[in-house]
């Protein structure tokens, strides 16, 4: 038998809250064993029901609330919290699974389909002849979203890393995509999913001490909890289980072993909901919440203010804040509402809102109206001139609107800003996803009650712009990190990434390389100062710290990426190939790490490996341009022609780029393969897609020639030249056409100019094959 000890928690408010204190043994089990390490492991019981230890100790599962408030459990059940994340489960399925659904911007073909019991999310692309390629699938292990609006879904992998899957099910529209991916470039298969992101998603995990603390890398169970349970608003329960199991106890002192926010002030009650439901950007790509830097994350309690967790920033002009609405915008559009700011705190999310309870549709309109007579008066309303009765048809179809999200506009939700008259626009028209800005961002304090100030607030606000840094804040950032001086790695690994992203990489390793030294052991800090090196060309350098963190961290798929990349660059390539596999293995979705991968395989020789591998990177990363190249070349060089021009072909149907190489295809290929019309007809179509190409001028141009239609040719490499094309490949083209026409007089000189272009490095391929066509159109002595 042992002693578990719980921690304090002290809100502000008036109700009595858990102490630290002794469990007692009559209604407590502990087992205790020792780890590998000498540390003491337990696994604790109470009232029959396992209680989570780790960073988030003393929760028990919420079904153990059903065994004494079964109709409270219940009703909550049918809430959007209690159903906020979940296994996916075929049988409950609300989803149309076998659909297709094709994403306009990307010509992406996407399907959900369910089999053994399991959810799988398939992307594939389909090229000009429409044969299917690029084809991806991950297994659904979880779905985020309740359903009421939208269900998104999240694929794990043998590391612990959650990812978001491209495809989301819209309960008013069917599929479409998961916010954040409505355009080309989005992320694919290779969105990560933050702790900080499930922290409002979810109930909190059971995960080691320490590992919840920001910067830790982003890992979770197997087993995770299922919805936004009753322990979120309440605290731990499995004191308050324990002492009502105390024989003796009064029903006094189990209430007062649990947080009941009803005994909060309002203001305090309101913070608890603002935990999550208070985010005052998303669309501008900035962080507009950040966790404090030295704070545990799992161990915000409710009571406790919301300051205690987060700083709150908020983006753009005054007009910008004054107008948007984004799908978490509850607390940030009443905050603007004169019902809320005239109220004096008489006003709060549970004055319409039962926690507990999912209020019927019919009855909403009549429900709330009562709450909105609380303070206003039938005969204030001039409904009925609209053919509408207050008290029946209710307040918030005239007074709460309808709107669409501008960060997720596949839904509707209600604007919490309450207006005496209705918006100018229709809130809820159909809308398409704007992109963010590109502008750097500015951020500004939004909630200052207890918040941060002077060069902390500067430090936070870095952090929350570290997307997109203006030169002035990243400066201003660095002085406040050095008058700040915190004992966190993260808070100077996040400045030491921003640097390195505005492209100051000798100024993000002057401050990692700081970090390292006050935190030699921290393995985010070892594998920042590992990349910064890297970047800045110092790749001996950088393999130490990434040898150090991956000691001091164990297994990690980025730094064993990096550790593959710099032992490829120093030409190691058996531990490259070490460090790859064991990186795919932990992370198989990273397309960048198969593409290294690939390359170390093709200089290990063994090219049908390769393949697999380049192929891999087609289906995870169907606009990544390298691998259709490299398969070709390898099909090319082993005298599979025919695969090098289906290659090409589906490369093709994704970019112009790789259509240009098909022209080359066409010129160069072996037997029945090469066509020089079918090049000039490649060439001529890329010109129509894309006319202001330099380079598609220059493929032009060689297609003519190699044709024999000389006329005009000259004028379409002087575009080709302005248009940016590669020089060398120009004045080869010239050499091409004079020698073509038998115009030998200007040959040395333009030769001599070729000789020097040449000279200027290029990954340009167009030279490769003018030079080879120079080569065999020379006179012997000519050529060099």
């Amino acid at each position: 038998m042992g002693l578990l000890q719980w921690s304090a928690v002290t809100p502000s408010g008036p109700s009595p809250l858990l102490r630290a204190a002794s469990l007692a043994a009559v209604s407590l089990f502990v087992a205790c064993s020792e780890s590998a390490d000498g540390e003491a492991a337990a696994l604790a019981h109470v009232g029959g029901y396992p209680i989570s230890a780790g960073a988030a100790a003393g929760y028990v599962p919420d079904r153990a609330c059903a065994d004494c408030h079964q109709e409270l459990y219940d009703s909550y059940q049918a809430t959007g919290m209690a159903r906020s994340f979940y296994r996916p489960d075929p049988s409950r399925a609300v989803e149309a699974l076998g659909e297709t659904f094709i994403q306009p911007e990307t010509g992406f073909h996407y399907e959900m389909s369910a089999r053994d019991g399991k959810y799988f999310q398939r992307r594939y692309c389909v090229d000009e002849d429409g044969r299917r390629f690029a084809e991806h699938e991950e297994e659904v292990a979880w779905v985020i979203g309740s359903g009421n609006h939208a269900r998104t879904y999240l694929t794990r992998n043998e590391h612990g890393e959650l990812f978001e899957l491209p495809m989301t099910w819209y309960t008013d529209g069917g599929w479409g995509m998961s916010p954040g991916f409505e355009h080309h470039d989005h992320e694919r298969f290779e969105r990560q999913v933050k702790r900080e992101c499930m922290f409002c998603h979810n109930a909190y995990p059971e995960v080691p001490v320490g590992s919840d603390l920001p910067g830790r890398p982003d890992v979770f169970p197997a087993d995770l909890p299922e919805g936004i349970g009753c322990q979120r608003c309440h605290g731990p329960g499995a004191r308050h289980i324990e002492v009502a199991l105390a024989a003796g106890s009064s029903d006094d002192d189990a209430r007062a072993a649990i947080i009941n926010p009803g005994d909060f002030e309002p203001a305090q009650r309101d913070q608890l909901c603002m935990t999550c439901h208070l985010q005052p950007d998303v669309h501008n790509g900035g962080e507009s919440f950040v966790h404090l830097m030295d704070t545990p994350l799992y161990s915000h309690r409710p009571g406790q203010p919301v300051t205690d967790a987060k700083v709150f920033f908020d983006f753009g002009s005054a007009a910008e804040r004054r107008d948007k609405i984004e799908i978490n915008h509850h607390a940030y559009r009443m905050r603007q509402s004169a019902c809320f700011t005239e109220s004096d705190g008489a006003l709060s999310c549970v004055t319409c809102h039962d926690p507990h309870a999912k209020q019927a549709p019919l009855e909403q309109p009549v429900f709330y109206a009562r709450k909105c007579l609380q303070c206003h008066q039938v005969e204030d309303c001039d409904a009925d001139a609209h053919g509408l009765t207050a008290a029946q048809d209710g307040c918030v179809s005239c007074h709460m609107f309808e709107a669409r999200p501008r960060d997720v506009v596949g839904v509707t939700i209600t604007d919490h800003l309450i207006r005496r008259r209705p918006p100018d626009q229709d809130l809820a028209a159909p809308r398409t996803a704007a992109r963010r800005p590109s502008a750097p961002l500015e951020p500004a304090l939004y909630f200052e009650a207890d918040g941060p100030t002077g060069a902390l607030l500067d430090l936070y606000a870095g952090w929350a712009a570290a997307d997109r840094p203006s030169a002035e804040r990243l400066r201003t950032w660095r002085a406040s990190l050095q008058e700040v001086s915190p004992e966190v790695p993260h808070a100077h690994v996040t400045l030491g990434r921003a640097l390195a992203l505005g492209e100051d990489v000798a100024g993000s390793v002057e401050v990692l390389a700081d970090a390292a030294r006050r935190f030699p052991a921290d393995p985010a800090v070892r594998y920042n100062l590992g990349l910064s090196l890297h970047l800045s060309g110092q790749h001996a350098a950088a393999m130490p710290h990434v040898e150090a963190s991956l000691a001091e961290g164990g297994p990690e798929p980025r730094a064993l990426a990096l550790k593959a990349r710099l032992h490829a660059l120093a030409r190691e390539l058996a531990p490259a190939r070490a460090a790859c596999e064991e990186s795919l293995r932990l992370r198989p979705n990273s397309s960048r790490t198969w593409l290294t991968y690939a390359s170390i395989l093709a200089e290990l020789g063994e090219l049908t490996a390769s393949v697999q591998a380049y192929e891999r990177v087609v289906a995870l990363n169907p606009d990544e341009l390298e691998p259709y190249l490299m398969l070709a070349d390898i099909h090319r060089h082993e005298g599979r022609d025919a695969d090098a021009l289906r290659v090409l072909e589906h490369g093709a149907s994704r970019s112009d780029a790789l259509r240009l190489e098909l022209v080359g295809f066409w010129l160069t290929g072996g037997a029945g393969y090469r066509d020089p019309g079918r090049a000039l007809e490649v060439a001529r179509t890329a010109i129509t897609r894309d006319p202001t190409s330099g380079r598609a001028q220059a493929y032009l141009a060689l297609a003519l020639i190699s044709a024999g239609a000389l006329d005009g040719v000259e004028l379409i490499i002087d575009t080709a030249r302005r248009q940016g094309a590669d020089p060398a490949c120009c004045t080869g083209l010239r050499l091409l056409a004079m020698l073509a026409r038998r115009d030998t007089q200007d040959l040395d000189r333009w030769l001599s100019r070729l000789e020097s272009e040449l000279g200027a490095p290029s990954r340009e391929r167009l030279r490769g094959l003018v030079v080879e066509r120079l080569r065999a159109a020379l006179p012997p002595g000519r050529r060099r």
